[in-house]
C-alpha cells in the first residue's frame, strides 16, 4: 500500500487541514450546494440534498476521504476520489469539489478561458489559472467523468500498476486509438507493454457444435474453444491480428498486432460463463419484454430485476473479482511491464476492486462530461452496485426498456455508435414521467406486436416525438 502513503503524504505537506468532527452549518450549505449542482447534471440522480448529515472530510485523512465517499454513495450518488494530472485538468467536467491550500474545501463550478469559477461556505469568486493550479493538491471529487485520465491515488513518482480504458464495444476506433496511443507515452523507453483482452462471452451454440464435432463435454468444448482464441490474441504480439465481428474491434487488434504488443486473454472461468449463458437461454429478458408490451409493467419489472440483478451478480460481480485476480498474477509475474486492458462501461468499479488490493489504477473514459449522461438506465444501476451506492432500481426500470428500445431505433435507422444513440435517446426519454411509461405500455396491449421488435420501436418513437409536439 505503498502509494496510499505516498497519497496522504503529499497531502499533508501541500496544506493542512482541521478534522470536522461535528458537523457545521457551513458544511451543511457547501456540501448541499454541490449536490444540487450534480443533480442538475443528470436527469438520473434524485436531490437528496436536504438531508445531509455529513461532515467534510479531513483531506490528510484517507479514512475521512474514504468514509466521506460512502456516505455520500449511501444518498444516492455514486462519487469517487481521484487524482487528475495537472496537464489534464483542462479536461475535467464541472462540478468537482476539492481542497485549495490555504482555502479549505471549495466547489469548482466552471471554467471560462483561463478563469476558473469557485465557491466556498461564503462567497463565490473567481481565480486565474495559474493560482488555481499552484493552489490546487492534485485530487477532486465528483461523478465518474469521460475524456480525462483519473487515478485512484494522488500523483506520484511511481507509474501506475495498470491501465483501463473503459468503452462501448462499438465506440469510434478513433477515440480509442487516442488513448491507445496515449498509453504508448506512458511507457519508459525500454519498457515492454502487455495488453489483456476482454473476452466475448463464448455463444452456447458455439459449445454445443463443439460438442458434437469433437465428441467432448460442455465443460472441456468450453475450455477448447477458449485456448484457441487465447492463442489467437498471443498471436498479436508477432504481427498477426484477429477478425472480430465488431469493426471495432478489428481494428483494435490491427492496432495492437501493427505495434507488436505482447497479449493475453481473460480466463473466464467455465462455472462463471455457463451461469451468463443460462441466464440468457431462459429468457428473463425476453419476458420483460412482452410483459411490457400487453401493458402489465408490475410483471415487466419484476422480470426485469431479476434478471438485471443475476446478470450484475454473474457478469460484473463474480467476473470482475476473477479478473482482478488474474490482473494481480500477472502483474507478479511481469513487475515491469506496463499492463493495460479495454473494458466495458458496465465494469466501471474495477479500478476500486484493483485499488482495495493495493493497486493503483490509471483510467480513462471514453466519451464527454460525465459518465452518466453517456449510459443507459440499465448501466448507470450497475455502476450504482459496483460502487456500493444505494438506489431504488424502480425508477431506472421503469424507464429501461423505453430507452433502450429507441436506443436500438436509432442505431438502425441513423448508424449511430450505442453511446451517440443512448445519449440520443436519453434526451427524449428525459422529457417522460411514469405516466407517459404507463400509457406507452397500455397503448402496445392494444396493438398485439407481441415479439415484433420493429414495430414496437417505431410506434414508441412516434408516440414520444408526438407527445414532444404537443
Amino acid at each position: 500500500m505503498r502509494k496510499i502513503i505516498s497519497l496522504i503524504l503529499i497531502i499533508k505537506v501541500f496544506f493542512s487541514l482541521p478534522s470536522f468532527c461535528e458537523v457545521d452549518k457551513s458544511d451543511k450549505v457547501l456540501l448541499s450546494h454541490f449536490l444540487k449542482l450534480l443533480k442538475s447534471t443528470s436527469f438520473y440522480l434524485k436531490d437528496n440534498s436536504e438531508v445531509l448529515d455529513i461532515a467534510l472530510p479531513d483531506a490528510s485523512s484517507q479514512e475521512s476521504l474514504n468514509t466521506f465517499i460512502k456516505r455520500i454513495r449511501e444518498k444516492g450518488y455514486p462519487v469517487g476520489i481521484w487524482s487528475v494530472p495537472k496537464e489534464e485538468i483542462d479536461k475535467v467536467s464541472f462540478p468537482f469539489l476539492t481542497c485549495l491550500k490555504d482555502e479549505g474545501w471549495v466547489i469548482v463550478k466552471a471554467r471560462e478561458g483561463r478563469k476558473w469559477f469557485v465557491e466556498d461556505e461564503k462567497e463565490e469568486k473567481t481565480i486565474s489559472q495559474e493560482t488555481f493550479v499552484e493552489k490546487w493538491p492534485g485530487f477532486l471529487i465528483s461523478l465518474y467523468m469521460c475524456g480525462v485520465w483519473l487515478e485512484t491515488l494522488g500523483k506520484d513518482e511511481e507509474e501506475a500498476d495498470f491501465y483501463i480504458i473503459c468503452s462501448y464495444h462499438d465506440e469510434h476506433f478513433s477515440l480509442i486509438r487516442k488513448y491507445l496511443e496515449e498509453i504508448l507515452s506512458f511507457a519508459d523507453k525500454n519498457q515492454k507493454l502487455l495488453y489483456v483482452d476482454e473476452l466475448g462471452l463464448i455463444p452456447l451454440d458455439t459449445v454445443n457444435n463443439y460438442m458434437k464435432i469433437y465428441q467432448l463435454s460442455e465443460k472441456d468444448a468450453f475450455r477448447k474453444i477458449k485456448e484457441q482464441l487465447a492463442k489467437e490474441v498471443k498471436n498479436l504480439g508477432k504481427g498477426i491480428p484477429i477478425y472480430d465481428p465488431l469493426d471495432t474491434y478489428n481494428r483494435i487488434y490491427q492496432f495492437l498486432a501493427d505495434k507488436r504488443i505482447d497479449s493475453t486473454m481473460e480466463d473466464l472461468d467455465y462455472m462463471n460463463w455457463r451461469k451468463i449463458v443460462i441466464l440468457d437461454h431462459i429468457g428473463l429478458l425476453k419476458n420483460a419484454f412482452l410483459a411490457f408490451c400487453c401493458g402489465d409493467l408490475d410483471l415487466y419489472l419484476n422480470f426485469l430485476t431479476e434478471y438485471n440483478n443475476k446478470y450484475w451478480k454473474y457478469n460484473m460481480n463474480e467476473r470482475d473479482n476473477n479478473f482482478v485476480e488474474q490482473l494481480i498474477k500477472i502483474k507478479k509475474v511481469n513487475p515491469n511491464r506496463l499492463i493495460f486492458t479495454i473494458r466495458g462501461l458496465s465494469h466501471l468499479g474495477l479500478e476500486e476492486k484493483l485499488f482495495q488490493k493495493g493497486y493503483n489504477v490509471k483510467f480513462v473514459i471514453v466519451g464527454k462530461g460525465f459518465v452518466l449522461n453517456n449510459i443507459a438506465y440499465r448501466h448507470f444501476v450497475f455502476i450504482n452496485y459496483n460502487t456500493n451506492t444505494v438506489i431504488d432500481e424502480r425508477k431506472p426500470y421503469t424507464f429501461a426498456f423505453v430507452q433502450e428500445t429507441i436506443r436500438d431505433f436509432l442505431v438502425g435507422r441513423d448508424k449511430l455508435s450505442l453511446r451517440e444513440a443512448t445519449i440520443k435517446a436519453s434526451e427524449l426519454v428525459k422529457n417522460l414521467n411514469i405516466s407517459d411509461i404507463e400509457a406507452i405500455s397500455k397503448e402496445l396491449s392494444k396493438k398485439n406486436f407481441k415479439s415484433e421488435q420493429q414495430k414496437v420501436s417505431d410506434f414508441i418513437y412516434r408516440w414520444i416525438k408526438g407527445k414532444m409536439r404537443k
